[in-house]
C-alpha cells in the first residue's frame, strides 16, 4: 500500500449535469445553479481529458488510490443526473466516477433512488457517503459527526451490498475532528474541498483534496488541472484561502449569503 507521503491525486469535484431543465436534478437553492453543468459542456470536459491522454481512475474496495498520480472524477450530493446523464457519458468512454450520496435525500424529487444507487455500483461506479443530512459538519459535536457518517455509511452499504469506505465532506466544512469521526465510522478515504494534490493521513484515514468545477469552468482549466499545471491550481488555492477567511470572520451571516448567492 502506498503511503500518503508518496501519493498524490488530482480530484475534480462536480455536482449535477443537466440537459435542458437546470432544476431537474439535485439541490434547488439559487446558489446551487452555479454547480449545474450543461451536458454538452461536461462532455467537452471528458473529451478534452481524453485528448490529453489522461484516464480517470477510482479507489479500490479498500479506499486506496491505485497509482501515485491518480485523476479522479467525483460527483457530490446524489442528484438524479448521476444516472441519467453522468454515468452514460463516462461509460461511453470506458470510465467510471465516484458518486457521494447524502442519504437523507435518497428518493426525494431530483435525487437518486436506492435502486439507482445500486445500479451505479453494479455498473462499476464508486458509491460513497456525503453525510446523512448535509450539515455544516465541522460545527457539530463529535457524537453528531460520528452519527452523520455512521448512519450514511450504514444505509449505503446496505444498498450496494458491500462496505462503503469512502466519503466526501459536505459544504467544505472540513476539520481534523471531521476526519476522525469519518475514520471512526469506517471511512478509509475522505475527500474534502482543499484544492491540493498531496494526500495526508488523519487518524487512520487518507484525506484527499479536490478542485472545484462549476458551470462555467473551461476545458482549458480542466486540462490544466488534470495535467497538474501550477497556474489553475494557484487560482483555486487563492480563492479557497479567501473563502476560508470569509467563513472564519463572517460566521453565520457568511453562510446565509453563500446559500443565496453561491453553491454549496
Amino acid at each position: 500500500m502506498m503511503t500518503a507521503m508518496k501519493q498524490s491525486a488530482v480530484v475534480l469535484c462536480y455536482h449535477d449535469v443537466v440537459n435542458q431543465v437546470s432544476t431537474a436534478s439535485g439541490m434547488q437553492s439559487p446558489g446551487s445553479l452555479l454547480y449545474k453543468m450543461r451536458r454538452s459542456d461536461f462532455a467537452a470536459h471528458l473529451d478534452a481529458i481524453g485528448r490529453a491522454g489522461l484516464t480517470p481512475t477510482l479507489p479500490n474496495t479498500n479506499g486506496q488510490l491505485t497509482s501515485e498520480n491518480s485523476l479522479v472524477l467525483t460527483f457530490d450530493d446524489g442528484g438524479i443526473s448521476a444516472i441519467s446523464e453522468i454515468a452514460p457519458l463516462l461509460e461511453s468512454r470506458g470510465w467510471r466516477g465516484a458518486f457521494f450520496i447524502t442519504t437523507d435525500w435518497i428518493g426525494m424529487p431530483g435525487f437518486l433512488h436506492a435502486a439507482d444507487i445500486a445500479a451505479l455500483a453494479d455498473r462499476g461506479h464508486l458509491i460513497g457517503s456525503h453525510s446523512r443530512s448535509h450539515p455544516q459538519i465541522s460545527r457539530l459535536s463529535s457524537a453528531q459527526m460520528r452519527e452523520e457518517w455512521q448512519e450514511s455509511i450504514r444505509i449505503l452499504s446496505e444498498i450496494v451490498g458491500s462496505r462503503v469506505v469512502t466519503a466526501s465532506v459536505p459544504g467544505g466544512f472540513y476539520s481534523q475532528q471531521v476526519a476522525r469521526a469519518a475514520s471512526d465510522a469506517g471511512c478509509r478515504l475522505l475527500f474534502n474541498s482543499e484544492p491540493v494534490v498531496q494526500l495526508e493521513e488523519q487518524n487512520g484515514c487518507l484525506v484527499a483534496g479536490r478542485f472545484r468545477v462549476v458551470a462555467n469552468t473551461t476545458t482549458k482549466t480542466i486540462v490544466g488541472l488534470a495535467q497538474r499545471r501550477r497556474a489553475p491550481q494557484l487560482r483555486q488555492q487563492l480563492s479557497w484561502e479567501a473563502k476560508k477567511a470569509a467563513k472564519r470572520f463572517g460566521g453565520a451571516l457568511w453562510f446565509r449569503l453563500r446559500n443565496r448567492l453561491r453553491p454549496n
